[in-house]
């Protein structure tokens, strides 16, 4: 599957994966996506939704993955909002929980989500907001994401 880049933040503090993250800690590091593009955050380093954008078809995926981007984080949300703006153009989609039979996720208890639309045919670049979420049992508004290939 093709994947493109989503815009980074610059992040303030890491805690271990498995885990809720802590207050605390110093100095700035970056988190790669697994896909190759790159995470947007929520909150200090509870989460990180990595979408992924397969213009062919017009699906947009969303990974929720956790604050080191090393490892799927199920969320009990059967769907995430998202309101994005495709060449200038509003676009609303409700990407739906996706089962995997390999991994046991379930609706209600995955990290994967996916909404198909025209409007993302052939496209490479889209703006907006995905959510709201909740993660380890915290809820969280919105997040603003930026997603396309990186500009020269």
């Amino acid at each position: 599957m093709r994947t493109l880049a989503l815009l980074s933040l610059l992040l303030v503090s890491c805690s271990d994966s498995s885990e809720p993250p802590r207050k605390g800690g110093s100095g700035g590091h970056h988190h790669e996506s697994p896909r190759g593009g790159t995470l947007v955050q929520v909150g200090a380093y509870y989460a990180r939704p990595d979408p992924v954008l397969d213009p062919q078809p017009g699906e947009l995926h969303a990974y929720v993955m956790d604050g080191h981007a090393t490892k799927a984080v199920r969320i009990p949300q059967k769907m995430l909002a998202a309101t994005l703006t495709v060449d200038g153009e509003d676009l609303t989609l409700a990407l739906e929980a996706v089962e995997d039979g390999l991994s046991g996720e379930t609706v209600g208890d995955t990290s994967h989500f996916r909404a198909v639309s025209e409007a993302l045919k052939g496209k490479e670049r889209f703006s907006g907001r995905i959510g709201p979420i909740r993660v380890y049992g915290k809820d969280f508004d919105a997040i603003a994401c930026a997603y396309g290939p990186s500009r020269p």
